[in-house]
């Protein structure tokens, strides 16, 4: 039990002064204006690719491929190296369960391939 260690006071009071070290670094509010900043990009931008991700998820369709920020299998394999295993590709093609539900949708012209759709949407 930590609250009852003799510690305890101690840690309270490093962790106190942590978080006026840090607050007097780079106060909350600066950081929450940094968020909705980003908030309003994605409400408002030229991008809709938040609106369609978000109405991909409301009404549950299966993603075509993985993004590459969250792709990290693809960074871990070498540019030369096939990776061993697609997880984003099913052997239905990516569309899983959802199959019917997305057989008329647009892919953004490509296959679901995260490296052929950043050559399509480059250029």
């Amino acid at each position: 039990a930590l609250a009852a260690s003799a510690e305890w006071p101690a840690l309270l009071r490093a962790k106190r002064q942590q978080r006026e070290a840090d607050e007097a670094r780079k106060p909350l509010a600066v950081y929450r204006e940094e968020e909705l900043q980003c908030m309003r990009r994605n409400f408002y931008g030229f991008d809709p690719s938040y609106h369609i991700a978000r109405s991909n998820f409301v009404h549950r369709v299966a993603p075509s491929w993985t993004p590459r920020h969250l792709a990290i299998h693809h960074r871990l394999n070498s540019a030369s190296e096939a990776p061993a295993h697609d997880t984003a590709k099913s052997s239905t093609g990516g569309a899983g369960r959802n199959a019917g539900r997305n057989a008329g949708q647009n892919t953004g012209g490509h296959s679901g391939d995260p490296a052929q759709a950043a050559d399509t949407d480059a250029g």
